[in-house]
């Protein structure tokens, strides 16, 4: 019983550098002042949560949507148009700092429709072993989603800004009922540097960033009369240089300080396709699931699970001759 005293005595000592320990190494400089602390661990976990559900709105699953098999060799060509489409909750603007806990913000429509091209390079081996497709993708990103924007010198197209991804196909078996076609793939795809919020016009911060994905996929798929069916599981990275800025409340030292930072995420996508043949015309339908995460967060964002998977779905039309 005599030991609780000095026990308690150095739990209390203790707990405001536990407090600290829990702090992003970015805001090392601002845990003089609790208020600038607190925004600048919203604004650094916020732009972590948010980089990988860009990477989903660019990445998707099959780079094909509801094909499986290779084009068929030198001279076969596809060309078609894909959209991939989800909603997230994101971390209010408005945040202060006040508290450690930071209110869900909006609602927002996160997708990027594609434009997708793939070459038939080489047939393969008679089981389909080593069949290669070229795959292209220029990929959009809407100009006008709410507090979303896109940097002004990115290449355009209407109300678009646009980037090329490449990548490739690898047939392993060209199946037939019951046994599936398998196919890997290789993607990679990034897009013009965006900017959620804006401090010049009063919100308290805003990240700056880029992304660079890089998309690995096995899928496996069955040719059923004149549907394709089948499923797959991919592997994502996400990169790229971050720039974050905040309204430092500090009376002692305020205005707006800038946290350059790097990213570097992966996530697991699972995904399911179906694929309707009609003579030239494929059309395509997908739906799947960016996979639960570790991530790790100073904040306590209210209404938002950073870790919690993220479903979506896509639709595409293409041509394939």
């Amino acid at each position: 019983m005599r030991m609780r005293g000095p026990i308690l005595s150095l739990a209390l000592l203790l707990t405001p550098a536990l407090a600290s320990a829990q702090s992003n190494p970015e805001c090392a400089p601002y845990t003089a002042y609790a208020q600038s602390e607190n925004l600048c661990n919203a604004a650094v976990d916020a732009t972590h949560y948010f980089h990988p559900l860009l990477g989903l709105a660019i990445s998707g699953g099959n780079p094909v949507v509801g094909s499986f098999r290779s084009l068929g060799g030198l001279g076969h060509l596809s060309v078609g148009i894909r959209g991939t489409v989800f909603e997230a909750g994101v971390p209010d603007l408005a945040y202060d700092g006040t508290s450690p806990t930071v209110s869900k913000g909006d609602d927002i429509p996160l997708g990027a429709p594609t434009v997708d091209v793939g070459l038939g390079l080489f047939r393969g081996l008679s089981s389909g072993l080593l069949s290669v497709d070229a795959l292209g993708s220029f990929v959009f990103v809407p100009n006008d989603v709410e507090n979303l924007h896109v940097d002004p010198d990115a290449p355009s197209m209407g109300n678009f800004s646009y980037r090329f991804g490449y990548g490739a196909r690898i047939g392993i078996l060209r199946g037939g009922f019951p046994i599936p076609t398998i196919s890997a793939s290789y993607m990679h795809r990034s897009v013009p540097t965006v900017t959620y919020g804006d401090v010049a016009a009063g919100d308290n911060y805003s990240y700056q960033l880029g992304l660079d994905a890089t998309n690995l996929r096995l899928m496996a798929g069955w040719h059923i009369l004149f549907l394709d069916v089948g499923a797959g599981i991919g592997k994502d990275t996400y990169t790229g240089d971050a720039e974050i800025k905040f309204d430092d409340p500090n009376p002692s030292d305020p205005g707006i300080k800038t946290i350059p930072i790097s990213l570097d995420n992966s996530r697991t996508t699972l995904f399911a396709d179906v694929g309707m043949n009609l003579l030239f015309l494929k059309i395509g339908a997908e739906v799947g699931m960016q996979t639960t995460n570790d991530l790790k967060t100073a904040t306590d964002f209210q209404g938002i699970d950073v870790k919690e998977g993220r479903k979506y779905a896509s639709v595409g039309v293409r041509f394939q001759f």
